[in-house]
C-alpha cells in the first residue's frame, strides 16, 4: 500500500504535553516488551516457518541490534523508507530503549516484515508471518464454546444484546473470556463490573439506542476470536437498526503480532457461516451487509504507522468527522488515542481525547502502562490489590467521550 509523499510536516492536532514512555527503565512494561517479548517472538517465527538462511540471518541480526546496537534505517529500496525516515528522524542512531516506546514497537514489527521478505517479490511475498498464531486462536473446543455463547447472545433483546456484545468485544482478546463474559454480565454476575476500572457501557448503549441509526466506525484490534466478537457486534448494530452503516477498519498488512488484516476478516466470515446455527445466520447477514454496502471493510496505511491519532491524515479526519460514533478497540488503539505517555491517571478522558473529530468510545483490556480517566482513589485501591493492574490483562476500561 502506497504511503502518500510528502507526509504532513506536523501533527493535525495538538500533540500530548505529557512525556513519552520509553523502554529504558528496567522492569517496566516497555522494557519487558523490548528486551524479552521481541527476542522471543523472533525465535518463535524461526521455529514456525521454514525460512531460508538469508531470512534467519536477518532475523538474528535484528535480535542482536535490539540488545546492543543503535537503531538502523530501512534499506534504501524499501517502499516506505522516506516515510519511516521522517517518522523516526530523532530516533535513528539511538539505542532501542531510548526511543519512544510506541515508535520502537511499531518499527520493530516493520523491521520483522523487512527481514522475512514480506514486501519482496518472490516466495515470501505477502506471506503473513503471524498467520499460524492467528489461526491457532480459531480452532479446537474453545471456538465451539464461543459459538455456543454467541448463539445465546443473539437471542437476547436488543438492549441487553448491545451491552453483552460491547463487553464481549472488549474482553474478546482474553483467552477465557469474550462472548461468555458478555453473557455473564446480562445474567447478573457482578464480577464483570468489578473488572472494569472505568465503565461507561451504559452511556455507550444509550448513545446507540437513542435517535436515528447513525454511521458507526469500528477500528479493530486483533484477529481470531476477538475479531469474531467485533463482527458479532457489527451484525447486532445492523440487525437491530442501531446503525445505518458500519465501517470496520483493519490493518492493510501485518503490524503487531495478532493485528487483524482483511484476510483475517474473510477467515472469520468463513468460520461464522459454518454450522452451528445461529452463528451461521450471523455470518450470512454480514456477507449480505457487505454486498449491500451497509458494511464496509477498509484498510488504511496510517494504521501501520507509528503515529498517534494526533497525526491523522486528512482523509481519516474526514471519515471520523462524518461518524456518529467511533469505537476504538484494544490497547494499541488506546495508546494511539490518548498518546503513549506518562499521564496522571486521573486526568479526564474527555479532556485528553477532545481533539478527536467524532464521539469516541474506547474498549480496552489493560496491557500497557498508559491510563487516563481513573479517579485517584480507584488508582490507589488497584495498586494495593494488584501491582500489575495496568499491564496484566485482568482489568479493562470502557470509556466514552460523547
Amino acid at each position: 500500500m502506497q504511503i502518500p509523499s510528502p507526509l504532513p510536516e506536523r501533527a493535525a492536532f495538538t500533540t500530548p504535553a505529557a512525556p513519552a514512555i520509553l523502554a529504558n527503565v528496567e522492569g517496566s512494561f516497555a522494557w519487558e516488551v523490548l528486551h524479552r517479548r521481541h527476542p522471543v517472538l523472533i525465535e518463535h517465527l524461526i521455529k514456525l516457518h521454514p525460512y531460508p538462511p538469508s531470512i534467519r540471518d536477518r532475523l538474528a541480526t535484528l535480535c542482536r541490534e535490539l540488545v546492543d546496537r543503535p537503531i538502523g534505517n530501512l534499506p534504501d529500496n524499501a517502499h516506505d523508507r522516506a516515510a519511516w525516515d521522517a517518522w523516526g528522524a530523532s530516533c535513528y542512531g539511538l539505542p532501542w530503549p531510548d526511543a519512544p516506546s510506541l515508535w520502537a514497537e511499531s518499527y520493530f514489527h516493520r523491521r520483522v516484515l523487512e527481514a522475512v521478505a514480506f514486501f519482496d517479490p518472490g516466495t515470501w511475498y505477502h506471506i503473513d508471518p503471524f498467520t499460524p498464531i492467528k489461526e491457532a486462536d480459531l480452532g479446537g473446543t474453545v471456538l465451539a464454546d464461543d459459538l455456543q455463547a454467541l448463539a445465546e447472545l443473539t437471542r437476547l433483546p436488543a438492549s441487553e444484546g448491545t451491552l453483552a456484545l460491547l463487553l464481549a468485544t472488549l474482553w474478546g482478546n482474553q483467552l477465557d473470556l469474550g462472548f461468555r463474559m458478555g453473557m455473564a454480565a446480562v445474567s447478573g454476575w457482578g464480577g464483570t463490573s468489578a473488572r472494569l476500572v472505568v465503565d461507561h457501557t451504559s452511556a455507550i448503549c444509550d448513545l446507540l439506542h437513542v435517535g436515528a441509526p447513525g454511521q458507526i466506525c469500528i477500528v479493530a484490534d486483533n484477529a481470531g476470536r476477538e475479531l469474531l466478537a467485533d463482527l458479532a457486534l457489527v451484525d447486532h448494530l445492523l440487525r437491530h437498526y442501531l446503525a445505518s452503516h458500519v465501517t470496520l477498519q483493519v490493518k492493510p498488512y501485518p503490524h503487531f503480532v495478532s493485528d487483524a488484516v482483511p484476510a483475517d476478516v474473510m477467515t472469520c466470515l468463513r468460520v461464522l457461516v459454518q454450522p452451528p446455527e445461529p452463528a451461521g445466520a450471523v455470518g450470512r447477514r454480514l456477507i449480505r451487509a457487505i454486498r449491500d454496502g451497509r458494511l464496509t471493510i477498509t484498510a488504511h496505511w496510517f494504521f501501520c504507522s507509528p503515529q498517534s491519532f494526533h497525526h491523522l491524515p486528512e482523509d481519516l479526519i474526514g471519515e471520523y468527522a462524518d461518524a456518529d460514533l467511533t469505537v476504538l478497540k484494544g490497547d494499541l488503539n488506546y495508546r494511539r488515542l490518548v498518546g503513549d505517555c506518562h499521564w496522571p491517571p486521573d486526568i479526564e478522558f474527555a479532556k485528553v481525547t477532545s481533539y478527536f473529530p467524532s464521539p469516541v468510545a474506547a474498549l480496552r483490556v489493560h496491557k500497557s502502562e498508559v491510563v487516563v480517566g481513573v479517579e485517584a482513589a480507584r488508582v490507589s485501591q488497584l495498586a494495593a490489590e494488584d501491582i500489575g493492574w495496568r499491564i496484566d490483562g485482568r482489568y479493562g476500561t470502557a470509556q466514552l467521550r460523547g
